[in-house]
């Protein structure tokens, strides 16, 4: 709770401060709140909505509906 009194206390970063990078620099003063923005601010590089995302067209246009045509997609 201390920890948090005083980030509340330091004057704001700038808005556009990558808070990652802001935690990285002022771990030694705020040890808890970095590793919690690194915990819930980073998130890990996924592919399936990108592989979902492309999938769609396949599914709509294959051989299962060869009928139909471009122009009724």
């Amino acid at each position: 709770k201390d920890e948090i009194i005083a980030y509340q206390r330091e004057p704001a970063p700038a808005s556009t401060t990558d808070p990652l990078k802001w935690c990285s620099v002022n771990s030694h003063r705020h040890p808890l709140l970095s590793h919690a923005a690194r915990r819930y601010l980073a998130t890990r590089p996924k592919s399936v909505d990108s592989e979902r995302l492309f999938s769609i067209p396949g599914n709509i246009y294959s051989d299962r509906r060869s009928r139909m045509t471009h122009d009724k997609l």
